[in-house]
């Protein structure tokens, strides 16, 4: 049987606080909606690019999701959004 992997880390391990490799790559994909929204280069979807971000941000938190993992979500699939993009956005949220 194979092992699911997000970014590199078996779906199942204790990083992940017992959030389910379904809800893992919604987290992946709320990344990769983000890059997508950023790509319009008008700036007419990057609101829409924010609120992605911002609900990753959200669930990461809610989750207690610490540095690794947040690094293994995404690197999982390759994104517009930086690294520093995403930690900027968790901590934003975390400090309201």
């Amino acid at each position: 049987m194979a092992v699911e992997m997000i970014g590199g880390v078996d779906a199942t391990a204790p990083l992940w606080n017992g959030v389910t490799p379904d809800s893992l790559r919604d987290l992946v994909q709320l990344l990769s909606d983000a890059s997508y929204h950023f790509a319009d280069d008008s700036a007419g979807e990057w609101g829409t690019a924010r609120k992605c971000l911002d609900r990753f941000a959200q669930t990461v938190n809610a989750c207690c999701l610490g540095f690794y993992a947040i690094q293994c979500l995404h690197r999982d699939k390759p994104q517009l959004v930086t690294l520093d993009q995403v930690m900027d956005a968790v901590l934003r949220d975390a400090r309201k």
